[in-house]
């Protein structure tokens, strides 16, 4: 057995190496293009991640006004195009028409 295992390898060809090296080569290239396309996607993913939570958070931090209270769509108006809403850590919440409270403080 071990004879038949030394012949075969003797008699492997030059040819042989060179094609299995060949085909060595162009895998390697194969998963390198693959790995640069993975890395394009993941970036295109991450920017669009990046935008689906700007949108999140335009959606979640927008203030509701109550139906036919003018009053309190002047304040969701106000609030809605606050600038730096995100980072507003009281929230105004509506107790009556006219009647807020910001914090603890009623406005």
């Amino acid at each position: 057995m071990k004879e038949g295992l030394v012949f075969d390898l003797l008699n492997f060809k030059e040819k042989d190496f060179k094609d299995i090296k060949a085909k060595l080569e162009n895998d390697v290239l194969d998963l390198e293009n693959k790995i640069k396309e993975i890395k394009k996607t993941n970036k295109e993913l991450h920017v669009e991640n990046k935008d689906q939570q700007e949108l999140v958070n335009k959606l979640l931090y927008r203030y509701v006004p109550k139906k036919c209270d003018p009053i309190d769509d002047a304040v969701a108006t106000f609030i809605n195009s606050y600038p730096e809403k995100e980072g507003m850590k009281i929230l105004f919440l509506r107790e009556s028409t006219g009647v807020y409270r910001f914090g603890k403080r009623r406005v």
